[in-house]
C-alpha cells in the first residue's frame, strides 16, 4: 500500500499546476466490485468479490470486519420482507495519517445494476463529450458525475451534475474552473442523449425515471489506469451538490461516486443501507 501510494501521489505532482491545493486533499482510491445477499430481516447471509486474487490484503481485510456487519432496510415483494440479492459496487479510499501510515475506509456504496428490461438505457452508444480546449492543454483529467431525468418520450428533461472528482491538482480557483468547465460539456452533450425506457416490472408507467452516469475526460495514459481493477488511482474529490428537483433518499448512502467508470444507474438502489461504513 505504501509504494503504491508513494508511487502515484510522485507521479502526480510531477506533472500538474503547482499551487495552494494541499497533499491532504488527495486521496488514493479503488473501485470494488461483487456481489452481497441479504435475508428478509435485512442482514447480510453472504458476500462475493469480483478479481478477488487482485485487490490488496488491506481492502479484503476491511471488507471482512464491515460488510457482515452492514443491515439494510427489507426487501419487500407483495408486502411481505424476503430475501434478496444485488450487485455491489464499493469506493475504498486512503488518506495519509503521517509517514506510511493510512487509513483506509469505504467511502462510497451502490447496490444493483440495470435489468435490460426493466430499466433505462442509453439509445445506442451515447455521443462523447467535448474536451475542453483550456483542460486539454492543461492535460486536466476528471470524472463527471451527471444526474438525468428522463421524459415518457426517451429524452432529457432535466440535468445536473452530482460532483466532480479531479485526478489533476492545481490552485483552488483554477481547480474549481476546471470542474465548471468539464461539467457544462458533460451537461451539454448529455442533454442530447436518448433513452430506451422500461418495458417491464414496476417502473414501467412512471411518467419519469431518474439515472445517473459518470463521464470521464482523461489523457490517454491516465485512461488506462482509471479502469485497471484492484489498483489505486490518486483524485481530489468534489464537493456535492444540491439538486432541489431529486428526492434526497436518492442521493443517500454516499454513492455519489461509487460507480464504475461506464454505465448508466437507477438513482434507487435496489438495498438500503441503514448503518454507515467503519474505517
Amino acid at each position: 500500500m505504501k509504494y503504491a501510494w508513494i508511487a502515484m501521489l510522485g507521479w502526480m505532482l510531477s506533472g500538474v499546476v503547482m499551487g495552494s491545493t494541499s497533499t491532504s486533499e488527495v486521496r488514493a482510491s479503488m473501485m470494488v466490485s461483487g456481489s452481497i445477499a441479504v435475508s428478509a430481516k435485512g442482514r447480510v447471509i453472504g458476500y462475493t468479490l469480483d478479481q478477488k486474487d487482485k485487490l490488496p490484503a488491506s481492502v479484503t481485510q476491511l471488507l471482512a470486519r464491515n460488510i457482515s456487519r452492514w443491515r439494510f432496510e427489507p426487501v419487500l415483494r407483495h408486502g411481505s420482507p424476503v430475501s434478496a440479492k444485488a450487485r455491489m459496487y464499493l469506493r475504498i479510499t486512503a488518506r495519509p495519517q503521517g509517514k506510511n501510515r493510512y487509513a483506509l475506509s469505504i467511502s462510497g456504496t451502490r447496490f444493483g445494476s440495470n435489468d435490460s428490461n426493466r430499466s433505462v438505457r442509453y439509445n445506442g452508444r451515447p455521443k462523447a463529450p467535448f474536451y475542453p480546449i483550456l483542460e486539454r492543454q492543461d492535460r486536466v483529467s476528471g470524472t463527471v458525475y451527471l444526474v438525468i431525468r428522463v421524459n415518457r418520450l426517451g429524452r432529457v428533461d432535466k440535468i445536473a451534475t452530482e460532483q466532480v472528482d479531479l485526478y489533476t491538482r492545481g490552485p483552488y480557483m483554477l481547480m474549481k474552473r476546471w470542474r465548471d468547465d468539464l461539467a457544462t460539456s458533460a451537461e451539454k452533450t448529455a442533454s442530447q442523449w436518448t433513452f430506451k425506457l422500461p418495458t417491464q416490472g414496476k417502473d414501467a408507467d412512471k411518467t419519469h425515471w431518474t439515472v445517473k452516469t459518470p463521464v470521464t475526460f482523461s489523457i490517454a495514459r491516465y485512461a488506462r489506469h482509471l479502469k485497471a481493477y484492484g489498483h489505486w488511482h490518486l483524485y481530489i474529490p468534489g464537493p456535492r451538490n444540491f439538486i432541489p428537483w431529486v428526492d434526497a433518499t436518492q442521493l443517500a448512502n454516499g454513492d455519489g461516486d461509487a460507480m464504475p467508470v461506464d454505465g448508466l444507474y437507477s438513482s434507487q438502489q435496489a438495498l438500503h443501507r441503514i448503518n454507515q461504513p467503519q474505517s
